[in-house]
């Protein structure tokens, strides 16, 4: 089993540089942003998985409560990160993961904007030591930074 964590800002090159990674499977199963459960989607498949939108699952989260205090926000987070880890390192087939890479703010972010932006930040970290591949899509390239280490460690 290969996880991959492919980031970046232009969706069509991130969904073509997934198919790429995907096209020698058949019967890849698609799970959106608006899954709620991921953990639960991922388990559920019997084949590869494509993880389409990572921050359309990380504001599912926090559904209507945005902009919630910023340490009840990601403890939230943090407890469905956690089941989604466990779950990509115990899938016994490849699954690639889609998520934006954060981009700086702008001069007067709304608190909601912040705190979005913050938790993608730690969902991409979180999700980055946790894939066994990490590459980088842009520009229309991708560079595999997996064998970079991680800030802080």
């Amino acid at each position: 089993m290969t996880s991959t964590l492919v980031l970046g800002n232009a969706p069509g090159d991130l969904s073509r540089h997934a198919d790429t990674l995907l096209r020698p499977h058949h019967g890849v199963t698609r799970v959106g942003g608006s899954t709620d459960d991921l953990t639960r989607a991922l388990m559920a498949a019997r084949g590869p998985v494509l993880v389409e939108d990572i921050p359309g699952w990380l504001a599912g989260q926090l559904g209507n409560r945005v902009p919630l205090e910023p340490a009840a926000a990601q403890r939230q987070v943090d407890a469905q990160l956690d089941e989604l880890v466990v779950a990509l390192q115990a899938l016994p087939f490849d699954v690639v993961v889609l998520s934006r890479e954060t981009v700086p703010a702008v001069a007067h972010p709304e608190p909601a904007q912040t705190l979005l932006r913050d938790l993608l930040e730690r969902v991409n970290r979180r999700l980055s030591a946790a894939c066994r591949r990490v590459h980088l899509v842009a520009a229309g390239r991708v560079l595999d930074i997996s064998g970079a280490p991680l800030v802080g460690h």
